[in-house]
């Protein structure tokens, strides 16, 4: 048997409910949106207070009976017919399409969350980007004096003069081939 994993209830004033006590010095309407969630009932059943949630899920059952009820009484209202079964379902099916079905405090924190993801992926990219130019910028530096020292070469100098400038420029590549390497793992 899998054993409910316990999870607290938070509230917008920052207080966390933990324990029946918190929550009976916490009484107030952000609680309803917990109540209406279901996440309440859920709460007491992982604390083993069957009791109250049972309590609970019968007052969520009579609002929901309410909310069909009243949804009925205006169709009729008018002149339309239809049984209680298809307004629940239809009721239902309503709230799963309804973005406020969720918490809205799971939905702002589940934003932030995301929000964080993307913000470390682009702090990442732009790390990689100034790398990549760095190692670009210094290339470039060598490929230039290298051009240079090939435009002044003297024919007659000996050509030993540019295996320092050669494993100067192979040795820049090689450090490029590698920065590469690393953004394209890093990025993935």
């Amino acid at each position: 048997m899998i054993k409910p994993i316990k999870f607290d209830l938070k509230l917008n004033n920052g207080e966390t409910l933990r324990t029946l006590d918190d929550l009976k010095n916490n009484l107030s309407p952000e609680l309803f949106e917990h109540f209406q969630s279901g996440k309440l009932a859920k709460w007491l059943r992982v604390r083993k207070l069957q009791e109250q949630a049972n309590a609970v899920e019968k007052l969520l059952a009579e609002i929901h009976d309410r909310e069909v009820q009243s949804f009925k009484g205006l169709i009729e209202l008018f002149g339309g017919e239809a049984d209680v079964d298809s307004l629940r379902t239809m009721i239902a099916e309503r709230k799963k399409m309804l973005p406020s079905g969720k918490n809205v405090d799971d939905e702002i924190e589940q934003l932030k969350n995301e929000n964080s993801f993307l913000q470390s992926k682009i702090e990442k990219y732009e790390s990689c980007h100034n790398e990549l130019t760095k190692v670009f910028k210094e290339f470039f530096d060598v490929f230039d004096t290298a051009k240079k020292s090939l435009v002044t070469f003297n024919l007659f100098t000996d050509a030993t003069e540019l295996v320092p400038l050669e494993i100067k420029i192979k040795s820049k590549l090689e450090d490029l081939k590698i920065t590469l390497g690393k953004t394209m793992n890093s990025t993935d």
